[in-house]
C-alpha cells in the first residue's frame, strides 16, 4: 500500500472516530453528519490514488464514484443514493447559508441513526478493499 494512501486512511479513520463521539452529542448533529461525509470521501479518496487515479478537489461523492476502476465502482454503485444522501448532508452541514436546507437547522435522532447506518456500511466496505493491500 502506498504511503499517501496509508495518509487517507488514517485522516478517514479519525473522521470515523470523531463521528462516533459526536454522534451522541446535543447540539452537534451537522457536525456530525459533516464527520460522516469526510470519513467517506477520505476512504474515496485512498482508493483512487491506490489506483494511480489523482482526484481534483472535489467532495462531490457521485463524482468520486465515477472515476473509480470497475471493480470498486460496482460495488460502490450499490450505495449510489446513499453516497448522493451524505454528499447533501455535507453541504447542509458545512455551510451556515445552506442550514436553511434541513429543518431547524439540525438533525434528529431517525436522521442520526441513518446517516450512521450509511457511514458504517461504506466505512466497511471500502475498509475492507484495503485489506487485500497489507
Amino acid at each position: 500500500m502506498k504511503e499517501t494512501v496509508k495518509v487517507w486512511i488514517d485522516f478517514a479513520e479519525k473522521d470515523f472516530k470523531a463521528k462516533e463521539l459526536l454522534k451522541k452529542t446535543e447540539g452537534m448533529e451537522l457536525i456530525f453528519a459533516f464527520h460522516c461525509q469526510q470519513t467517506i470521501e477520505k476512504l474515496m479518496k485512498a482508493i483512487l490514488v491506490e489506483n494511480d487515479i489523482f482526484p481534483h478537489k472535489t467532495h462531490d461523492l457521485g463524482r468520486l464514484c465515477a472515476i473509480m476502476p470497475s471493480s470498486y465502482k460496482n460495488q460502490l454503485n450499490n450505495f449510489h443514493t446513499q453516497l448522493d444522501e451524505l454528499g447533501q448532508i455535507y453541504l447542509d452541514s458545512r455551510y451556515p447559508s445552506d442550514f436553511a436546507m434541513l429543518p431547524n437547522a439540525t438533525l434528529n435522532e431517525s436522521d442520526i441513526e441513518h446517516i450512521n447506518y450509511i457511514t458504517d456500511q461504506l466505512y466497511d466496505l471500502m475498509m475492507g478493499f484495503f485489506k487485500t493491500l497489507d
